[in-house]
């Protein structure tokens, strides 16, 4: 079974970091989460992945040299998460997985191929409940009925990870940018089946400051593990940088080419690739020489 990653999105969200850094290469402790995305799908079985890319393209593209059997496609214009899909059209030939690459999970994909083997559904969509963004409605039997557009206590989040039919593709639009959301609706619309599995696993949706803060504090406090990240220590700094401080507490990541001075505190702070402290008190930070933003 072959993989699609979506890649390609600005990351509104996360500015300024993403005016400096794409998303895709934001580092999760010491791995950037694109790389941390590819490895849990590998660990899945997958063999061949596609990738779309647009914003900060060729410095992504550059980064994934390094791996193997990847096919990528560059977007002039960004096509939305079912614009993009269809350019893979003719990469995927039966089942397929899609994931989104701003979240970080130890949900087992494994899990949904084997759902949506047994089914034979036109998706599988992984779900799971976190609070405000539950907006997929299901009976019984797992099957979707629905998906809203405003959150509901009796409902489940998509986590961006399904298992898709090849057939799928028959229920696009004919616009040339649309959402996947669009694409599901068409299905249920036409009476076909859509099912899901429900997961309790750890899963990160990487679309705020807060969010991104948040996964560096459970891995590194040990709340959550990530088989895709090993090594994880609660004070993680990289072997590149200079850290003079003895004032470290709670978690705290320095990244990589950092200098940090004798008088700098840092609590529950991360520091980006190539920064400068000479002083300060920096509690629940994210930082670097280009912002310096409180969570």
């Amino acid at each position: 079974m072959n993989a699609i990653l979506l890649a390609a999105g600005r990351g509104k969200r996360l500015r300024p970091i993403t005016d400096y850094i794409p998303k895709p290469l934001l580092p999760i402790v010491n791995r950037p989460i694109i790389d941390i995305t590819i490895a849990h799908l590998r660990d899945a079985g997958i063999k061949r992945l596609g990738i779309n890319l647009w914003y900060k393209a060729t410095e992504i593209a550059s980064f994934l040299e390094k791996h193997a059997d990847i096919t990528i496609a560059v977007e002039d214009e960004l096509l939305g998460t079912g614009g993009a899909l269809r350019n893979f059209k003719n990469f995927v030939t039966t089942d397929f997985i899609i994931h989104n690459t701003d979240i970080v999970t130890n949900i087992d994909i494994r899990d949904a191929t084997r759902a949506h083997t047994q089914k034979k559904p036109i998706a599988t969509l992984v779900l799971t409940k976190n609070t405000g963004t539950n907006v997929v409605r299901v009976d019984k039997e797992l099957r979707v009925t629905e998906i809203l557009d405003t959150a509901h206590e009796a409902c489940f989040t998509f986590t961006g990870i399904a298992v898709l039919s090849h057939a799928i593709f028959s229920y696009f639009p004919k616009q040339k940018v649309f959402s996947m959301i669009d694409v599901y609706r068409n299905v249920l619309k036409n009476g076909e089946s859509i099912m899901s599995v429900i997961s309790d696993a750890a899963w990160y949706d990487i679309g705020s400051h807060r969010q991104y803060w948040q996964v560096h504090h459970d891995l590194q406090n040990k709340v959550v593990r990530v088989p895709q990240l090993s090594d994880i220590v609660q004070q993680h700094i990289d072997r590149t940088s200079v850290v003079l401080s003895k004032k470290l507490d709670g978690f705290v990541t320095v990244g990589p080419h950092c200098h940090i001075a004798e008088q700098v505190r840092l609590q529950d702070t991360i520091v980006f690739d190539g920064s400068t402290i000479e002083k300060g008190d920096y509690t629940h930070t994210l930082f670097s020489n280009h912002f310096c933003i409180s969570v």
